[in-house]
């Protein structure tokens, strides 16, 4: 995947999250729309946090296997 296709991603994942809790928390689970908006957040949050998190993790092991390969 290409770096702009990685940074779409990186919003969309986020933003589908929060709407998707928002709207089951609302319309499901009845809470109220502030709390929705609460926890919905915190789940768009996390979302982007994973991802970012996933990012480094596999640059970082890229890096060493690049690494690797180079040494006789």
């Amino acid at each position: 995947m290409s770096e702009r296709g990685r940074r779409r991603f990186a919003v969309a994942l986020p933003v589908a999250a929060f709407l998707a809790t928002l709207w089951v928390f609302r319309f499901v689970r009845h809470y109220p729309w502030t709390l929705a908006g609460v926890v919905a957040l915190a789940v768009a949050v996390l979302a982007y946090t994973s991802l970012r998190a996933n990012n480094q993790i596999r640059d970082a092991w890229r890096t060493r296997w690049r690494r690797d390969d180079r040494e006789p």
